[in-house]
């Protein structure tokens, strides 16, 4: 089974968290809390520590990929991928309709498969390095 994980930006300092996801239902308050701050038994789950409040449009999903350094891919990473033999940055998006995460090459306006490309690693995400997705003239 998929491990579910969502990643978001905390709203108090910028930093980075991955845990568990709750949202509001018209999606603008978000909060994660993380995993560590749980345990389970065979009959309850255990929940301790804060929920951490993050910024709903940063929020990103774990794909169930790692790159090739074995880091977690999440929605809205920034990955350098090979196409027509040269390296390229592309975004990790999720299409619901497809039910599936592609990557979105602006350069050539295409959408590849992410597991097509097992030498892809991540490079940033696009919230905080936008300029890693500058097509270059």
């Amino acid at each position: 089974m998929r491990e579910i994980l969502f990643r978001g930006k905390r709203k108090d300092d910028g930093k980075w968290i991955d845990g568990d996801l709750i949202q509001s239902q018209d999606k603008d308050i978000a909060f994660i809390h993380p995993k560590a701050n749980a345990f389970t038994t065979k009959e309850s789950i255990f929940v301790y520590g804060l929920f951490v409040k993050v910024l709903p449009d940063c929020i990103g999903q774990f794909t169930g990929l790692s790159d090739k350094n074995s880091n977690k891919i999440f929605d809205g990473d920034i990955v350098k991928v090979w196409y027509d033999n040269k390296s390229v940055n592309g975004v990790i998006e999720y299409h619901e309709e497809n039910s599936c995460c592609l990557i979105y090459v602006k350069q050539y306006n295409r959408r590849l498969q992410p597991f097509s490309h097992p030498e892809m690693e991540v490079v940033g995400n696009m919230y905080d390095n936008p300029e890693l997705l500058e097509v270059e003239d």
